[in-house]
């Protein structure tokens, strides 16, 4: 799986959150005020394993207001048990494609493109979309491009999206070549996007 990466190596002992999801909330909430420490962030980034969702997503959301890039191969690890687990949940997909926003940089554009663009996650593309757009253009641009020519429309309609809400160089124009796409959602998206613009302009 792309998204997946190991964890660091913890050589510390590791603090343990409560069992009782109001208490571990409440920690991972308290923590958030203060800026990180070492052993702080360890709480939060197993807050990440709890056994209760809710608890995930509030470890998350701490990991977010630090903004802490070091928390990037947590969130990322995840983000990836949740886009494939059995029981999928939405709700805490999102906080971590939220939480993944705040730490990201663009170091990070080679494995987010590689999952937004993986055929095994094609139904959950458009919950990893906002992680693309928080890459800045320029990096995306040349890989955008390869992708507008894949032979696969499902991979030229999501390079299109991204071309459509991010601010890559010359963006109208390289959605005006898309208008006329052998794919009919695929044009249809580029002349939806142009009429829009036409209408906003």
């Amino acid at each position: 799986m792309i998204l997946l990466r190991s964890r660091r190596t913890m050589t510390s002992p590791m603090p343990s959150l409560p069992d009782d999801p109001a208490a571990a909330c409440a920690i991972l909430r308290k923590l958030a005020n203060h800026l990180p420490q070492a052993a702080t962030f360890e709480v939060a980034t197993r807050g990440l394993a709890h056994r209760r969702e809710g608890v995930q997503v509030c470890a998350a959301q701490t990991l977010a207001s630090w903004r802490d890039h070091e928390a990037v191969p947590y969130l990322r690890q995840w983000l990836c048990e949740l886009l494939t687990a059995r029981h999928y949940s939405w709700a805490a997909a999102t906080q971590a494609v939220r939480a993944l926003v705040a730490c990201i940089d663009n170091t990070d554009a080679t494995w987010v493109l590689d999952a937004y663009f993986d055929r095994k996650l094609s139904k959950r593309r458009r919950h990893l979309l906002p992680l693309v757009i928080a890459v800045e253009a320029e990096v995306l641009g040349a890989r955008i491009l390869e992708e507008l020519r894949s032979d696969e429309p499902d991979i030229r309609l999501a390079a299109l999206e991204i071309a459509c809400q991010s601010q890559l160089p010359e963006r109208s124009r390289l959605i005006a070549s898309m208008q006329h796409d052998a794919s009919y959602s695929v044009a249809q998206r580029a002349r939806q996007y142009l009429a829009s613009n036409e209408t906003a302009g």
